[in-house]
Order: C-alpha cells, then sequence, then structure tokens
C-alpha cells in the first residue's frame, strides 16, 4: 500500500497548555475534525487519560481498553478527572453499554463496585492457557458484533512488567507482547 493512499493523517503534536479539562477539550475537537474528515485518528501520548478526550468526540463505538487497571475510580488524589478516573467519567455520560475491558488485574473496591452497578464488561486477563483460544474469545466476539467502529486504547502496564518495566504502575502477570498482538489482530479482523 502507498502510503500516500492512506486515510491516516499526522496532525502533529496537540500544543499542551492550561488545565487538564483544557487540553483534553482541544484534543476532542482535533479528533473529530480528523473523524468527520474521513481520515483515521491515531493518537499517541504518554498519559492515558487523553482517552477521555478523544472518545467524547465519538458516538455508536466501541470502547476496547487494554489495561491492567479498571481507571474507573471516582476520585484520584483529589482529582475527579485522571488516568484513575477517566473511565468511570466516560460511563458516567455515555453509559455502559460500549465498553469493555482487557487484561485487568489490578482493582479496588470501590471501582468493583461501580463496574456491578453498571454492568461494565472487563476480562480479568489472559493467561497461558487462554493464548490458544484468543480468537475463538466469546466474550470479545460477542461485545464486537453489535459495533461497526471501535475505539482501541492500549495503556502499557497492560504487558507483564518483564517487557514494559518503566510503566508508572507496573502490575505483575500481565499479557506478553505475543498475547496482546494476536488479540489486536483478531480485534482487527472482527471489525
Amino acid at each position: 500500500m502507498d502510503v500516500d493512499d492512506s486515510r491516516v493523517f499526522d496532525a502533529g503534536d496537540l500544543i499542551i497548555q492550561g488545565s487538564v479539562e483544557e487540553n483534553l477539550h482541544r484534543l476532542q475537537l482535533v479528533f473529530d475534525e480528523i473523524v468527520h474528515s474521513g481520515r483515521t485518528p491515531i493518537v499517541l501520548g504518554g498519559e492515558h487519560t487523553i482517552s477521555y478526550g478523544c472518545v467524547n468526540a465519538l458516538n455508536d463505538v466501541a470502547v476496547l481498553s487494554f489495561d491492567a487497571h479498571l481507571d474507573m475510580r471516582d476520585e484520584y488524589l483529589g482529582l475527579k478527572l485522571s488516568h484513575a478516573t477517566f473511565m468511570r467519567r466516560l460511563i458516567e455520560s455515555k453509559g455502559s453499554t460500549n465498553f469493555m475491558e482487557l487484561g485487568i488485574r489490578a482493582v479496588c473496591n470501590e471501582e468493583l463496585d461501580f463496574v456491578e452497578k453498571e454492568n461494565v464488561e472487563y476480562v480479568n486477563r489472559f493467561g497461558y492457557n487462554d493464548y490458544y483460544c484468543i480468537t475463538n474469545n466469546k466474550e470479545i466476539n460477542d461485545f464486537l458484533s453489535g459495533f461497526h467502529k471501535v475505539y482501541l486504547t492500549i495503556d502499557m502496564d497492560v504487558l507483564d512488567p518483564s517487557y514494559a518495566p518503566a510503566v508508572g504502575n507496573p502490575v505483575p502477570e500481565g499479557l506478553s507482547p505475543t498475547i496482546l498482538l494476536d488479540l489486536l489482530k483478531h480485534i482487527c479482523e472482527k471489525t
């Protein structure tokens, strides 16, 4: 494929200044503009909260999050919107039916209560035995079958710390790169 024929557009870096909320709003506007131009946005960043701005620009989309954490605390270090709370804020505003989290290994009771109350789908993790049944994973297949578009977000801590040791909150027994890539391939084939 010729790169010039792709629908991917490099818009450069977003200028970051002001509050988190201002920056997320700017990101949402840029993301919305890219989506409405018919291009496929790919957003790279070092802080998972950026997904908040991106998802808010979308409607009728499956949100598939690879993460070691649910990111559904009500508040973290006095903040209502942070890397530990953004997924909860999204579910509160958009509803829980289009959210699924994969690779979860670190949760608190507050998040479990919220997940149960809101009926959020999540898969604790894929262990060695699950490796061979990834492409037949009924939970993922059933979830994706209801959507034509997917917003995919990957927090690097979904990987085992032996593969990604420099993340902010490493959690043991994460996915291997092979399992993550196989899951991504499967998801891309389903959408």
